[in-house]
């Protein structure tokens, strides 16, 4: 552990300095040459990195299993360059904040949609999955005037967060720390302003998630979007801003309210993952598929739903149960000696 840390210490530094430099290197590119770099980097990386291929087209199979193979692995391969090509404009823009507000047409529906939300006296939840310039969605409306505070996973490297967190908050993003965020959320939503989170991740139930179907397998996912949408009645909204020809657009739709005042949180959370399913669809090789997903079975899944997860899933079991079963296997040993 000891070592460990001292390996932190020394390489952190270092990861910070690299950063700093590719931020000069790449703020002197246009847009064109950043998406040709990405392109001639993806090959490369997806070279050194099979184990990311592998865990793509394990994904990609439980959501388009018609596909040819030869198409799981093209995904991948523009998978990485999309991956790629959003690291670099997140660099561009920390050099160059006044170009993003212009870079998606504010008068697009769901730039409309956004705006109208925005202004909701109740605050409203702005939700993007891991697809197209997923890093981007936030600061652009937030670059747009919106006075929007956005929940962000905090790095482990105090070089890569410093440049993190001054990457969001110089196009007027407010950061807030993935770590106790909730509160942090309803204060703002209670003042009326927006919040910005991404859902499609994996939360455990004891962490405050819920399973959901995903693409015809329940996964988990944070069920806090649901829950202060139905205690604040707070309006949402899910989008993503994505690649579309040689430019990048803003797309998604509102997401309806519930009219029915039984809705539960695993109802809407439901609703919500559905849209996430129809813009994933639109726009597959966007997507962020570098990704265990599918990461946990429900403890209850029949065999056949159980037998249709990736390689890497493992069933779910809540950490109290582990602590019961390995009280009971210690239990099981001193009877037995």
């Amino acid at each position: 552990m000891a070592m460990k840390r001292l390996r932190r210490l020394a390489l952190d530094p270092i990861i910070g300095f690299g950063i700093h430099f590719l931020i000069a290197i790449v703020s002197r590119l246009s847009h064109r040459n950043l998406e040709r770099l990405a392109s001639f980097l993806s090959p490369l990386v997806a070279a050194v990195y099979p184990e990311g291929r592998k865990l793509v087209v394990a994904n990609l199979r439980i959501v388009f299993p018609d596909w040819p193979e030869a198409r799981y692995v093209a995904t991948y391969k523009e998978c990485v360059r999309h991956s790629l090509d959003t690291f670099f404009r997140f660099l561009w823009f920390y050099r160059h904040p006044g170009e993003l507000a212009g870079v998606l047409d504010r008068t697009s529906q769901a730039a409309t949609d956004v705006l109208e939300l925005s202004h909701s006296p109740n605050g409203a939840i702005l939700i993007s999955p891991h697809l197209g310039k997923f890093d981007l969605v936030a600061q652009c409306v937030a670059s747009w005037g919106v006075d929007l505070h956005a929940v962000v996973h905090e790095l482990r490297n105090p070089w890569a967060e410093a440049v993190a967190v001054k990457g969001r908050e110089c196009h007027g993003l407010t950061v807030i720390p993935q770590h106790g965020a909730v509160r942090q959320m309803v204060k703002a939503m209670r003042a009326g302003k927006p919040v910005a989170i991404l859902m499609d991740q994996n939360v455990r139930p004891h962490k405050g998630g819920v399973f959901t179907d995903f693409f015809g397998l329940p996964v988990t996912v944070s069920r806090v979007p649901a829950a202060l949408a139905l205690r604040l009645k707070a309006p949402l909204f899910v989008g993503a801003c994505v690649q579309d020809g040689p430019g990048l657009v803003f797309v998604g739709r509102k997401v309806p309210f519930p009219a029915s005042e039984t809705c539960t949180e695993e109802t809407l959370t439901h609703e919500l993952m559905a849209v996430h399913e129809e813009l994933i669809r639109r726009y597959p090789e966007q997507y962020a598929w570098i990704y265990k997903r599918w990461r946990y079975i429900p403890g209850d899944a029949p065999p056949e739903v159980a037998a249709r997860y990736p390689y890497y899933a493992k069933v779910y079991v809540h950490p109290r149960a582990e602590d019961s079963q390995a009280g009971d296997t210690e239990e099981d040993a001193e009877s037995s000696s």
